[in-house]
């Protein structure tokens, strides 16, 4: 008996290199015995919406996109309450999410990879009513994800973000920010904290290492970097970042199943690169094991242990 795909794909991602190889994949999984449905995302049909109509009775649902459209297929998916297995083959400019698990940039590859592969069960996170499948943040960088031109981010990819986010740095803001998490209270000044279930955040300007991040475990990372007092300082983080060395004084890094975020300013996040309105306060929480990704039998075999 054929099983059922549906294929959400957003036409204008990134430098939109999956699009001549759309025939091709769509042959793979017809010959793997899938019946499939192709459906396009627009600018007044998300991709959320899209799997609220047609996802119901499907097996398998797979996003051709970047992250935001990645995100809006796994919030579709947990919010009607839908139990397919999902797929992404990363087509946006940066693909963060995709490249911190290890999923091919290929799309040939990534298609056989989901015909092929083991399906493993994430966590993802929620911020105040909406979902994230991997990081939530605010502060220096963040505004470049998603307020960087369009037609800049599909010819320079991610050296757009780097260019866009280097004109932050000419007035990085203090962002004055107390969090509450259980019996955990911290506050004070910061130019970026984040929120995640990943391996890296930031296009790979923040990466952690295996022992830190656990995808299935019920708990999220926070990362909160300290507003520099200093050139010194200032200097001094920049190593520990890219040593992703987070016990030292220049950060609060902790792992956390809910936090709450309270701010006298109103503060702009991003979640999985999109731009989200702050508010005084945020309420932000795990939401475990909500989503079954397929990933190639070495990622998954990896994962799997992890979470053991």
């Amino acid at each position: 008996m054929s099983k059922k795909l549906l294929m959400i794909m957003n036409p204008v991602a990134g430098v939109k290199k999956s699009n001549k190889h759309l025939t091709e994949i769509m042959e793979m999984f017809c010959n793997a015995d899938y019946e499939c449905q192709l459906q396009m995302t627009k600018p007044d049909l998300g991709a959320d919406e899209i799997v609220k109509r047609y996802a119901f009775n499907k097996d398998l649902v797979v996003c051709i996109g970047g992250d935001g459209t990645f995100n809006e297929m796994v919030s579709g998916i947990i919010k009607n309450n839908y139990t397919p297995n999902v797929g992404y083959i990363p087509s946006g400019s940066t693909n963060d999410f995709a490249t911190g698990l290890g999923i091919s940039q290929s799309p040939l590859t990534a298609a056989k990879d989901i015909i092929e592969g083991t399906p493993v069960v994430l966590d993802a996170g929620k911020f105040n009513d909406r979902i994230f499948t991997y990081t939530a943040s605010f502060g220096v960088f963040t505004k470049s994800s998603y307020s960087t031109p369009r037609d800049l981010k599909n010819t320079f990819g991610y050296l757009a973000y780097v260019l866009e986010g280097a004109k932050e740095l000419t007035s990085v803001p203090v962002i004055h920010m107390r969090a509450k998490s259980g019996d955990r209270e911290i506050e004070g000044n910061y130019i970026f904290g984040a929120v995640c279930n990943s391996k890296r955040i930031g296009g790979g300007f923040v990466k952690f290492d295996d022992t830190s991040v656990h995808m299935n475990d019920g708990l999220l990372e926070v990362l909160l970097i300290k507003y520099p007092k200093n050139p010194v300082e200032a200097t001094q983080t920049l190593i520990e970042i890219q040593n992703s060395k987070f016990d030292t004084p220049y950060f609060d890094f902790f792992s956390a199943k809910e936090i709450t975020f309270s701010t006298e300013d109103e503060v702009d996040w991003t979640i999985d690169g999109e731009y989200q309105k702050g508010s005084p306060e945020i309420a932000v929480s795990n939401l475990h094991s909500r989503f079954s990704l397929i990933l190639n039998e070495k990622i998954s075999k990896k994962l799997l242990q992890e979470t053991k």
